[in-house]
């Protein structure tokens, strides 16, 4: 008897273990976007270079997944000479907050800060979006680009590092 109660505890411990479920692999590492992939507007059409004015902003996915949240970014144009490194005025961030991941959905283009509304982190849109004030503790990740052949503004691969709140392999 005290074989199989030992045996039944054993085998009660292997289900709050299994309950956790799989191993992500790498998901909350990469998102959809690779280099080449157009940026596509919730419409369906696709951004070109002479698309936006200076000021604007727009809500982008990769070309064809429409439905990933955490692939979601904002491509933004500033006026010439503003912005690190800026592709011809564009840049673009992913749009999932750092701090609890809501969507940054306002930008102030006056001076260029991108305001998260749940808990009014503010991003500084020309310095990589670095944390200005606010509960989120690092910038928003920033999406390389390239200008294609054909005027469409695509990206030149994944964001460098994980999107959205920080968690545990950050320092």
């Amino acid at each position: 008897m005290m074989i199989a109660a030992v045996g039944l505890f054993g085998l009660a411990a292997l289900f709050p273990i299994s309950s956790l479920g799989p191993e992500p692999d790498g998901t909350l590492f990469h998102t959809k976007w690779r280099r080449g992939s157009r940026l596509q507007r919730l419409d369906g059409t696709f951004v070109k270079q002479s698309d936006l004015n200076v000021g604007a902003i727009e809500t982008v996915f990769p070309e064809g997944n429409l439905d990933d949240a955490q692939s979601v970014a904002m491509i933004l144009r500033m006026p010439d000479g503003v912005g690190r490194d800026a592709l011809n005025g564009y840049v673009a961030y992913s749009k999932v907050c750092t701090h609890a991941g809501c969507p940054v959905a306002l930008y102030r283009a006056a001076d260029h800060k991108l305001v998260c509304p749940c808990h009014q982190s503010v991003f500084d849109a020309a310095n990589d979006a670095a944390v200005l004030s606010g509960p989120a503790d690092h910038a928003l990740p920033r999406l390389p680009l390239q200008i294609g052949d054909d005027g469409f503004v695509r990206a030149d691969g994944d964001f460098p590092e994980p999107v959205g709140p920080g968690f545990w392999e950050h320092a």
